[in-house]
């Protein structure tokens, strides 16, 4: 009978001892197969896992650490493992007791089609890496068709790799890998290239980490296929997509024009290299996309117009190659129209200038302020980039305080356009802001539509904050501006004015000091009023 008490957990050193001699045992006896020693293991033993043994070879060190004991464990992880035409190549480096690959790269045969044979040497390659710690992992050269996805159905490795690329695979090939390797969530790049064989997309959702984070299809045939699997797939809610080297791209621009009228494109982030956007695409509607890239030919394009805009991209560039004319003063402002039409929306344009052109070429700042973009904030011509806008004044005053503005010394802090409109701004005896007639605003919040003549009736104590951004004459009222800024600090997104959305960006305390002899204390998530005798300046020096 045994004594011990059953609650008593195994001594977790002996276990470990216990454990590497039982491996030192085996990787005796499988060596000793060599002299004839053990022929029933005999069979177990081939050349090929000599090989892979010699390469893995296990040290045991006993060291001493005060009064304790520990066993260190060292491996010397293979550079090349050859076993029956699949090839394991990498490079690696030493973690401590850990080894980590660099780089490493599975490849199989260079026949066509992967036979049963060497598919179950693929299954050995993997079964004897455990768990595979690589940055980089390469699979190339598997195609095969479904006849093989049944076998093997159980993981053969523990994958934990953060870049991981498919080259010359066949769909079902990577879909048999992707099921027999146990994926591990920190996979953030997935890149699938020349591989002419593979037909879908499928497996995307049904097998890689929801944390993927780029996918990249380069040199693929049938591209337009896979976008539309793409486009019906749920990683375009949280993936970018990267399209390089694709054929035929004027033609592929056109019918992805026409095909993609539903809303899920609209969802995906993708930067489309090396599309062409070649004249007379006239009716043509542009993807709606964030990031746009147009290789052009020509500037002839700049006349056609939209049946609809695409109100989701919010950066383009313009790449002019070798046989684009020069780009003149005129060609940019015609380009600029072109864009408000097909991309009013956008946020950063960048045009570059054509390999025969000094990019130095000198541009005259203020000559393209006039257009119609309202969201734009960068633009860039050549090497020269322009601020946009020059510059933006927001303030916050009560309505008695108004009537002391014009004689305070503050105002000169003001820019010239900010100080004509509001020089314009008139209080009437019910003490609420009228903004004038040619600024074509209603003297309401522009968040809830409230007029401040009923405003002025809700609150009671104190009177309400308008305030009033640039030449533009938006007003809103504090109780609203509040309430977004307290959104905008939990999303962690920047505080826009609700019609125009230029972002508003904080200096505080500023002047304040001089024109009440206190420091006001003010904070992003919420605007602590003054008293209603105060004028709260608070300026923008560059918003973006």
């Amino acid at each position: 009978m045994d004594k011990r008490n059953k609650n008593q957990k195994p001594n977790p050193k002996t276990t470990i001892i216990k454990t590497y001699l039982a491996t030192i045992v085996l990787w005796t006896a499988l060596a000793s197969c060599r002299e004839g020693v053990w022929s029933p293991l005999r069979t177990l033993y081939t050349p090929k896992m000599a090989a892979f043994f010699n390469h893995c070879n296990i040290l045991i060190q006993t060291q001493k650490e005060g009064s304790r004991e520990y066993i260190q464990k060292k491996q010397t992880a293979p550079q090349t493992i050859h076993l029956d035409g699949c090839t394991l190549e990498g490079k690696h480096k030493n973690m401590g007791k850990h080894f980590f690959f660099t780089e490493i790269a599975i490849v199989g045969s260079a026949t066509p089609v992967v036979t049963s044979e060497n598919l179950n040497q693929l299954t050995k390659l993997l079964t004897g890496l455990g768990t595979l710690r690589v940055s980089n992992l390469t699979v190339a050269s598997f195609m095969f068709g479904n006849e093989y996805l049944s076998l093997y159905t159980q993981p053969l490795v523990r994958l934990k790799a953060e870049h991981l690329t498919f080259e010359q695979m066949s769909s079902e090939a990577i879909t048999w890998v992707i099921r027999h390797v146990k994926m591990s969530k920190c996979t953030m790049a997935l890149t699938i290239r020349q591989s002419p064989l593979v037909r879908n997309l499928k497996f995307l959702d049904e097998f890689l980490p929801r944390n993927l984070l780029t996918l990249t299809l380069a040199t693929l045939p049938n591209i337009k296929t896979l976008i539309c699997n793409l486009l019906q797939s749920k990683m375009v809610e949280h993936t970018e997509v990267i399209l390089s080297g694709l054929p035929e791209s004027a033609a592929l621009f056109k019918d992805l024009c026409n095909s993609t009228k539903t809303n899920t494109w609209n969802r995906a982030r993708m930067f489309l290299s090396d599309w062409v956007m070649l004249s007379r695409l006239a009716g043509e509607n542009t993807p709606s996309v964030k990031v746009l890239t147009l290789e052009v030919d020509t500037w002839e394009f700049m006349e056609t117009k939209p049946s609809t805009p695409s109100t989701l991209t919010e950066a383009i560039t313009f790449h002019p190659t070798e046989n684009t004319e020069a780009l003149t003063e005129a060609t940019v402002k015609d380009l600029l129209v072109w864009t408000n039409n097909y991309h009013p929306n956008i946020e950063t344009l960048q045009i570059r200038m054509p390999s025969t052109v000094d990019p130095n070429q000198a541009v005259k700042k203020g000559s393209y302020f006039d257009t119609l973009l309202s969201k734009l904030t960068t633009l860039t011509i050549g090497t020269t980039t322009l601020e946009w806008p020059p510059e933006i004044q927001i303030l916050y005053l009560t309505h008695k305080a108004y009537s002391k503005w014009r004689q305070n010394a503050l105002v000169q802090a003001l820019t010239p356009n900010s100080r004509a409109a509001l020089a314009q701004m008139r209080i009437n005896s019910r003490r609420r802001f009228s903004p004038p007639p040619n600024m074509g605003q209603e003297d309401v919040c522009a968040v809830c539509l409230t007029t401040f003549k009923d405003l002025g009736k809700k609150t009671t104590g104190w009177l309400e904050y308008v305030c009033v951004l640039d030449e533009a004459g938006h007003t809103i009222c504090h109780t609203c501006l509040d309430k977004m800024a307290k959104v905008c600090e939990t999303k962690n997104t920047p505080l826009c004015c609700p019609l125009c959305r230029k972002t508003i960006a904080y200096e505080m305390e500023r002047d304040l000091v001089e024109m009440t002899g206190e420091t006001a204390q003010f904070r992003h998530a919420s605007f602590h009023m003054p008293t209603e005798e105060q004028l709260i300046m608070i300026g923008f020096n560059q918003m973006f």
